[in-house]
């Protein structure tokens, strides 16, 4: 499994300046590689949110549907862990109803923060409103394609 994504690095890096979200930046961002989203919650250590929060020097987090990696840890607190080769990567989200989302640090973020951002920004649906928003853009623009 390689950085297939790689390649729209520069072009999400250069979208940075254009996303209006809360701070720090929640970047979210819909290819349709499902390891995408992921920042340490990726096989690699390194997804998407990461590589991109390092090369705009901007913190990120990254949200995902499913756990790519890991497994659920021991509720500690607000904080339920995704465990990862005896690491701490992300931690699943729940509402009070519904399946739970996964968070993980991408860059210039720690794990608390991200998800305290990620609860405030999920407000209806099954994902937070920035990534949710660049999901229903993304089906439009693909609609609008073919």
């Amino acid at each position: 499994m390689g950085f297939d994504f790689y390649g729209a690095l520069k072009e999400l890096v250069e979208q940075v300046p254009e996303v209006r979200a809360t701070t720090p930046k929640l970047l979210a961002e819909a290819l349709g590689d499902p390891r995408a989203t992921r920042a340490r919650a990726h096989p690699r250590g390194c997804g998407l949110a990461s590589l991109v929060g390092i090369e705009a020097d901007k913190p990120t987090i990254g949200v995902a549907r499913r756990a790519l990696v890991g497994e659920v840890g021991k509720i500690r607190g607000v904080l339920t862990p995704l465990i990862f080769n005896g690491l701490t990567v992300g931690a699943e989200v729940k509402k009070t109803e519904g399946a739970p989302i996964y968070v993980s640090v991408g860059h210039k973020i720690d794990l608390k923060s991200a998800v305290r951002i990620t609860r405030k920004t999920w407000i209806r649906g099954r994902l937070p409103e920035p990534l949710r928003a660049a999901h229903h853009e993304a089906l439009a623009a693909k609609k609008r394609a073919s």
